[in-house]
């Protein structure tokens, strides 16, 4: 069998100009090439009549080809002379549907056009037929599913859909994923809303992807889950009528709006355990908490007290807050008094403002 795919090395290229429209100029056949040419041995006339066939019947050759790649060229595996005669002619006159079927004895619903789709050139390496064959032939039809509504199938698309959560499989998402990283990252990020949000369940999470209008629709997708996250790491105080924990991205949104200041971006910060923050309420006021994680898990430590706009706490309000948070076991960083230094910051601004200062 070994002279097989070894004879008749003529070059593929001398029959490019002959491709009636159905091929680009210089379009290369990659590592379908000695196949053909063998198989062209076997039966004289089948380069001829892949250069001048419609997408699917050369699709349909090179799924053929693919499979014939894995199979040894010697040795007591490799195919009978016979075997590789008689597929050779149907390579050379066979429909699409009678070529696959003569390979692999069955078609799967949906394949035919799935080859079709993928252009007239096969695509780069033989691995990638194989992999969509399995989608077409898994009891699992969710990555068939969503080939079938994808425009233009390429071996890109197959590694996104096999790099993709089985959560996102749907064409939608196909449609909107453009790289393998990208794939990964999004799968990555549906794991992590999934653990920090209890409703984000795979059924609401298929039914929002289902639902994707706009193009936008994956990154809304994520925040609008993340800003219902509830389910945050553990906090640092436990919660009473002083201290109130802002666990919930509900309550962080919230505390945002009242206190006119960025709380709703630290979201992200505090559902990985970043940051922490809690609303203090004491007899002068009311103001916002904000904690920072010690190294080697020793707690937790109160490094500012933020009021309307992030504006400067009173000094009794911060105060209160400090000593509030020392008694539930949170330390603070004591700064001695700074107010006339700050008095004399402020006279220079003044002075500098005046021209006075050079």
């Amino acid at each position: 069998m070994g002279t097989l795919w070894l004879t008749i090395r003529a070059s593929v290229r001398a029959f490019l100009p002959i491709c009636g429209g159905h091929v680009r100029d210089g379009e290369p056949l990659g590592w379908t090439t000695d196949l053909l040419v063998a198989f062209d041995g076997l039966a004289p006339g089948l380069i001829r009549r892949l250069m001048v066939s419609a997408p699917m019947v050369r699709q349909a050759i090179f799924l053929t080809l693919a499979e014939w790649d894995s199979f040894p060229a010697t040795g007591p595996d490799a195919p009978a002379r016979d075997v590789a005669e008689s597929l050779a002619e149907v390579l050379r006159s066979g429909w699409a549907k009678e070529i696959i079927a003569h390979q692999f004895g069955t078609v799967p619903d949906g394949l035919l056009p799935a080859l079709e789709r993928i252009g007239p050139a096969p695509m780069n390496l033989p691995q990638s037929y194989s992999r969509l064959w399995e989608m077409f032939t898994d009891g699992d039809q969710r990555k068939a599913a969503a080939l079938r509504d994808v425009q233009e199938i390429t071996a890109g698309t197959i590694r996104i859909l096999d790099a993709l959560d089985p959560l996102l499989v749907h064409p939608a998402t196909l449609q909107r994923v453009d790289s393998v990283p990208q794939a990964v990252d999004l799968s990555r990020a549906v794991r992590f809303i999934q653990a920090a949000c209890s409703t984000a369940t795979d059924e609401a999470i298929s039914a929002a992807i289902a639902q994707m209008r706009s193009a936008d629709g994956l990154p809304r997708l994520i925040d609008r889950f993340v800003r219902r996250a509830d389910r945050f790491p553990h906090q640092p105080v436990a919660g009473d009528h002083e201290l109130r924990p802002l666990a919930t991205a509900r309550a962080m949104t919230q505390a945002g709006r009242e206190y006119r200041n960025c709380l709703a971006s630290m979201i992200g910060e505090a559902l990985v355990g970043r940051v922490a923050f809690a609303e203090f309420v004491g007899t002068t006021g009311k103001a916002v908490c904000e904690f920072r994680p010690l190294s080697g898990d020793r707690g937790w430590l109160l490094v500012d007290v933020h009021t309307l706009r992030n504006g400067l706490a009173p000094r009794d309000l911060r105060s209160a807050a400090e000593q509030k948070c020392a008694a539930v076991g949170i330390p603070h960083i004591a700064s001695p008094d700074a107010g006339d230094w700050r008095s004399v910051r402020r006279a220079i601004r003044h002075h500098d403002a005046l021209g006075l200062l050079a």
